[in-house]
């Protein structure tokens, strides 16, 4: 009985260690990816979300549309972007200022897309505001459970 008290603690012990660098693994790669992510500069043509901002924000800042990043970035949703997030503020496509590689030309100017509004002009503030009943008759009961 002893034979087999001993193979299964070697056995669970084995279980125990085999989890532990797994989780000391995992920590290890969530810690270096969320550090990575944080602190390295965005390259050229790009912008790393920092904490408060909005996609409106972004684009408000660098004089493109919210239409154009969600479009170039394929973002499902403009209400969503994550801290540390690389977004494209360029189209794609566009050299960037050290020129394109393997051209041997030298440097290429670039310049900034036009930003497109499409939202519609605003409309001047009412002066008078004139309301109506919704409906003649008597208020047979009033707002809360019967």
């Amino acid at each position: 009985m002893t034979g087999t008290t001993d193979t299964t603690d070697t056995t669970n012990g084995r279980r125990r260690r085999a989890l532990g660098l797994l989780a000391a693994a995992a920590a290890a790669c969530l810690a270096a990816g969320c550090g990575t992510l944080a602190s390295e500069p965005a390259p050229d043509g790009y912008y790393r979300v920092q904490s408060g901002d909005t996609l409106y924000s972004v684009a408000q800042r660098h004089k493109r549309s919210v239409r154009d990043l969600t479009r170039w970035n394929q973002l499902p949703s403009a209400d969503r972007i994550e801290v540390g997030q690389l977004l494209r503020i360029r189209p794609p496509g566009t050299a960037s200022a050290g020129g394109s590689a393997g051209s041997g030309s030298g440097p290429v100017a670039v310049r900034d897309t036009p930003r497109v509004d499409s939202s519609p002009p605003a409309r001047a503030p009412a002066t008078s505001i004139r309301l109506q009943w919704p409906a003649e008759g008597r208020v047979t009961a009033g707002y809360g459970p019967p």
